[in-house]
């Protein structure tokens, strides 16, 4: 079974990866924007690909780079038709999903508005959202949903160690 770690950048990030990565040491890593700093990855994904040079600086081992097609910023990365909507971490998932990967495990992706997210290269610089009722959070937690009864043939691949988007794809262990 080909595995595949989606590093986001939430302070939880750690902590999920690492009780993943005990119940599957063989997988590959895909960080998302910023996590790059924190991670060495085999791939990296965004939905920003005017950010996607700036993501790239840390990186030691020449990622992949996947970014959403927006139809801009060409010759930035391998550009997915994949139009999902939930932020960064879940186009990754996505985007690890439809390359073949038979399980993708979302670790630092929760969505759920609290602990703030890393802005700038460096991850002890965040942006706290203290709560769910903020609009872009909001938004992404109605539209994960919806991403997720369009494309099920790859969000069945798809799981979550913490937050609303465990809630949304379930656990690694379907819980």
């Amino acid at each position: 079974m080909e595995v595949c770690m989606v590093v986001g950048s939430h302070p939880c990030w750690e902590e999920d990866y690492r009780l993943a990565a005990l119940k599957y040491p063989t997988h590959k890593v895909c960080a998302v924007n910023y996590s790059t700093a924190v991670i060495e990855a085999d791939y990296v994904a965004t939905v920003h690909p005017e950010m996607a040079f700036k993501f790239m600086e840390p990186c030691k081992n020449n990622p992949i780079l996947y970014v959403q097609d927006k139809g801009q910023h060409d010759g930035i990365g391998l550009k997915l038709p994949i139009a999902v909507h939930g932020g960064s971490g879940t186009f990754a998932a996505a985007a690890m999903a439809h390359i073949g990967f038979d399980l993708v495990i979302m670790c630092g992706c929760p969505i759920d508005g609290d602990g703030g997210y890393a802005r700038g290269t460096a991850m002890n610089r965040r942006q706290t959202w203290k709560s769910t009722n903020m609009s872009r959070v909001k938004y992404w937690q109605t539209n994960i949903p919806e991403s997720k009864k369009k494309y099920p043939e790859i969000f069945s691949k798809v799981r979550s160690m913490s937050g609303y988007t465990k809630d949304v794809f379930g656990g690694i262990d379907d819980n």
